[in-house]
């Protein structure tokens, strides 16, 4: 027997109901973009935006070339307004540590 659980899903203000597998792959559309992250993100709801943090790969650095990057992405995949937040590998405040046993809370 198996038991299975899907990623959360986020709602925002505006009714949109977003997956973190949805965010992924925009993030993940660009080969540039994608080696400079981790894949960790996390995301929020804050005020009428969605906020989504993103880790940066070890050694890498946030660039303004990075920021257009991300946000022309989302823009063209999304709905909604963001912000987005990026951290050095090492400040990245949520789940540093690996975890065999969960999934990452995007959510």
């Amino acid at each position: 027997m198996a038991i299975i659980w899907g990623r959360q899903t986020l709602t925002t203000p505006q009714g949109l109901a977003l997956r973190p597998g949805i965010i992924k792959e925009t993030l993940y559309k660009n080969f540039e973009t994608a080696k400079m992250i981790t894949g960790y993100f996390r995301l929020s709801i804050s005020g009428d935006e969605l906020k989504i943090e993103i880790q940066l790969r070890h050694g890498r650095n946030v660039s303004a070339e990075l920021e257009h990057a991300v946000k022309e992405i989302l823009a063209k995949n999304l709905a909604i307004k963001t912000n987005i937040v990026f951290y050095p590998y090492r400040e990245f405040p949520y789940g540093m540590e690996l975890d065999y046993e969960r999934k990452f809370e995007y959510i």
